[in-house]
C-alpha cells in the first residue's frame, strides 16, 4: 500500500495538510456567516478581527519560502472571509 503523500518531503506534505485544512475552516466560516450573520462570531473565542488575523498570520507562515497552487485557493478562500476587504 503506498503512503500518501510518498515522494513528497515531509515539510511540504505538511504544508499541503494545514493549507487544506485551513481552507476548508474559512470555507465553512464564509458559509455560516451568510447562514447566520454576525452571530456567528459568538462561536469563537476570538472576535471577527483576530480570526482574520489567525488565517492571515497561517497563509504568511505557509507561503514563505513556499510557492504552491494551493496558496491561490487559500489566498481566494481569505478574499471570501466576511469582512474582507
Amino acid at each position: 500500500m503506498r503512503e500518501e503523500g510518498a515522494g513528497l518531503p515531509r515539510p511540504i506534505v505538511a504544508r499541503l495538510v494545514i493549507a487544506a485544512d485551513k481552507i476548508h475552516n474559512l470555507r465553512c466560516i464564509t458559509a455560516d456567516y451568510r447562514g447566520v450573520g454576525e452571530a456567528l462570531w459568538q462561536r469563537f473565542t476570538a472576535g471577527r478581527d483576530d480570526t482574520r488575523w489567525y488565517y492571515t498570520a497561517v497563509y504568511e507562515a505557509l507561503s514563505a519560502g513556499w510557492a504552491h497552487p494551493i496558496l491561490g485557493e487559500y489566498a481566494r478562500a481569505m478574499k471570501q472571509f466576511p469582512g474582507a476587504e
